[in-house]
């Protein structure tokens, strides 16, 4: 589930084909609650919320179950991009900064709040690796972007 948080008002919405800015919050209260401890009072985090399976990987279809039957506890937030920081509007500034900023962010984070790891490399090379893990896909940016 690709999803934008904002930490004011401990809101996590979703945007996607279906429903812009569909109101998430009440379903994940565990990751609204973690927003609510980072140090910043106003943030934007582009990134995705999954159910882990037994290896650590995402699974969508343990998500999807999460949600139709109201238990999300073990729901995490992984977070790839931070677009605005208190007053400072970071879109146009190089994916490199945000990310440092966003791991500064999320140092002290709880568990249930992490920042992806970056997969340098070739593209095709990363995601013939990611589909042998059998991930569902990956995000992609350009470096410089």
């Amino acid at each position: 589930m690709a999803i934008a948080c904002s930490r004011r008002a401990s809101a996590a919405r979703r945007g996607s084909h279906r429903s812009i800015f569909r109101e998430w919050t009440h379903a994940f209260p565990q990751l609204a609650l973690a927003l609510t401890k980072l140090g910043s009072e106003r943030v934007a985090i582009d990134g995705v919320i999954c159910v882990l399976d037994t290896r650590g990987l995402p699974s969508f279809e343990q998500l999807r179950a999460s949600v139709e039957t109201g238990g999300v506890a073990s729901a995490v937030l992984i977070c790839w991009d931070l677009l605005w920081d208190g007053d400072d509007d970071l879109r146009a500034r190089p994916l490199h900064e945000r990310r440092a900023r966003l791991a500064t962010l999320l140092a002290n984070a709880p568990a249930n709040v992490m920042i992806s790891e970056g997969l340098p490399g070739e593209l095709a090379r990363v995601v013939a690796a990611a589909k042998n893990l059998g991930l569902r896909g990956i995000v992609a940016r350009h470096g410089q972007g």
